[in-house]
């Protein structure tokens, strides 16, 4: 019987097992369906917060900024919370950040190639699920203006030169010839530039960038001429400068080279190495070789057939060659140590020789500053008052330990050797030695090296009619032992055998040893005489260039 089955028969209660032992409810039970609306939430939940996410990650952007490296673009409730950059190489750029927009701190080349990336913060309700920030990543190229008018124009007189641009630039340097540089700035971006001050003809160099914060580029050679039935050349540098042994001489012409007939191979006389080379479709170069030219002469350009120099019925340039400087002299033997001074340039001079050729016509800037913290106040006063004589002394000083003729000339000879000891750094192995001599009662003499006081000694200078001539003088000649003669004030002759130690400084004049029962007062005729002991301590400090001080 149906009833029967379903009921107990026995009496007795099962035991509790403690677990649910409900039947599963049946399809289209009311607790069957709770389950699958629960479940059917969270997965439209997940669904639109990954829609939400996916929404917010297509609004997020990073593009090229009109002004800045980058901008970035949110939507709405989003926030940039953290940006930076990289190089091609992968190193960090530190950056400039204003809102969303970035800019490199540091001056950029046109051209870089820079990854930006950037951290977002979402700020939506499902952002709990899903994370709150994400990540994006963009490569930027630092734009690049490139000059879009001819390199070489033909203008009516008084017609303004242009420069025109292929897009437009925040800054552009203008460099006429023999004229300073003019730079316009533009906060919007301008597309074309004149030129300032341009004549009839003329040259200038230009260099723009699109972004204020980007570094100018090599400039670009801009040229202009008046009409004329001749080929108009134009010659750098002026003819009214100046050159140096290696300064490179460029033509432009107002034709294209290939119009020009023997535009390549212009004439310099004299003739020296080197070569002729185009550089673009309407200018040659000649770069000289070997030394050069040579120093302190004339250097002069014949065009060739059908030109004409512009704006002149002239055919033939003419340029002087410069002399060397003596401030570059100055430099270099305060670097290598025959002057109590060092000299730091502001650029160094690379170690090539043509480099240190065309310093020597062109000497680098720098600062000198005292070698020595104790180096007398009449040392000094003589760099201040009288720098020949001090470099005179310096020059003799390296002559001599060069065993070349200790004149203090610097003639081709010194400059090839001061070149060389510069790039090979043959620095002075003796040091700097300085000699005071006051003839304020009693007299004395001061001997100093190397920033040290090594003696102070009494010592005899020349009678009323013999007098020692104050000034500063440099030692050039020494002797161990010598003989010396001249005439006494009173016409008397004179003939001295055995004098130990002389080193001689002014005419006849020296430091060295004689026997006198005193010292310190006026007793010799011209020289400075110490006792035998005395002179021969000195001796050895004053080598050939040692400066003599005389006080009066």
């Amino acid at each position: 019987m149906a009833a029967a089955a379903d009921s107990n028969t026995s009496g007795v209660t099962p035991p509790s097992t403690g677990l649910d032992v409900t039947p599963a409810s049946p399809p289209g039970h009311p607790r069957v369906k709770r389950v699958a609306i629960v479940a059917g939430a969270a997965l439209g939940v997940v669904v639109v917060g990954l829609a939400a996410l996916t929404f917010v990650e297509s609004r997020v952007s990073i593009a090229p900024g009109a002004s800045a490296l980058a901008d970035v673009s949110l939507p709405p409730g989003a926030t940039l919370t953290h940006i930076t950059a990289t190089d091609a190489r992968g190193l960090p750029i530190a950056l400039t950040q204003s809102g969303t927009s970035v800019t490199p701190a540091h001056p950029t080349s046109p051209g870089t190639v820079i990854t930006v990336h950037a951290t977002v913060h979402n700020a939506l309700p499902a952002s709990w699920l899903f994370g709150a920030s994400s990540q994006v990543t963009a490569t930027i190229t630092a734009p690049v203006a490139h000059i879009s008018s001819p390199a070489v124009q033909t203008l009516r007189a008084g017609s303004p030169v242009l420069v025109s641009f292929n897009e437009p630039v925040a800054r552009a340097a203008i460099t006429p010839t023999d004229a300073r540089v003019t730079t316009v700035r533009s906060a919007t971006g301008v597309s074309a530039v004149t030129i300032p001050r341009a004549g009839y003809y003329g040259t200038a160099l230009v260099a723009a960038v699109p972004r204020s914060w980007e570094t100018l580029p090599t400039p670009v050679q801009i040229a202009w001429f008046a009409p004329d039935a001749k080929t108009q050349a134009i010659a750098s540098p002026s003819t009214s400068t100046p050159i140096t042994p290696f300064s490179a001489i460029s033509l432009t012409y107002s034709q294209p080279i290939a119009d020009v007939p023997g535009a390549m191979h212009p004439q310099i006389t004299p003739q020296i190495p080197g070569s002729w080379h185009a550089v673009n479709a309407h200018t040659v170069v000649f770069t000289p070789g070997g030394a050069g030219f040579a120093p302190d002469s004339l250097v002069r350009l014949t065009l060739p057939g059908r030109s004409e120099v512009a704006g002149a019925p002239a055919t033939v340039l003419t340029w002087t060659v410069a002399q060397p400087s003596p401030i570059r002299a100055e430099q270099i033997l305060a670097q290598l140590g025959y002057l109590p001074l060092n000299f730091t340039p502001s650029v160094p001079v690379a170690h090539t020789k043509q480099a240190q050729v065309e310093a020597v016509f062109a000497p680098p800037s720098g600062r000198f500053s005292w070698r020595y913290a104790s180096t007398p106040l009449a040392l000094r006063t003589t760099w201040t008052t009288d720098s020949a004589v001090v470099l005179r002394g310096a020059v003799m000083a390296f002559e001599n330990q060069h065993q070349m003729t200790t004149d203090g000339v610097i003639g081709p000879n010194v400059w090839e050797a001061l070149m060389q000891a510069a790039l090979t750094g043959q620095t002075n192995t003796f040091g700097y030695t300085f000699v005071n001599v006051s003839q304020a009662l009693p007299e004395t003499l001061t001997l100093w090296h190397n920033g040290q006081v090594i003696l102070t000694a009494h010592v005899n200078t020349g009678v009323p009619g013999a007098a020692t001539e104050p000034g500063v003088y440099p030692v050039f000649l020494r002797e161990q032992v010598g003989t010396m003669t001249g005439t006494n004030p009173n016409g008397t002759k004179y003939h001295d055998p055995g004098i130990p130690w002389i080193s001689y400084f002014h005419g006849g004049d020296a430091l060295h040893g004689f026997i006198r029962a005193s010292y310190g007062f006026p007793q010799s005729d011209g020289c400075v005489e110490m006792p035998f002991a005395t002179a021969g301590a000195v001796w050895p400090y004053t080598p050939i260039g040692t400066l003599v001080d005389v006080e009066p």
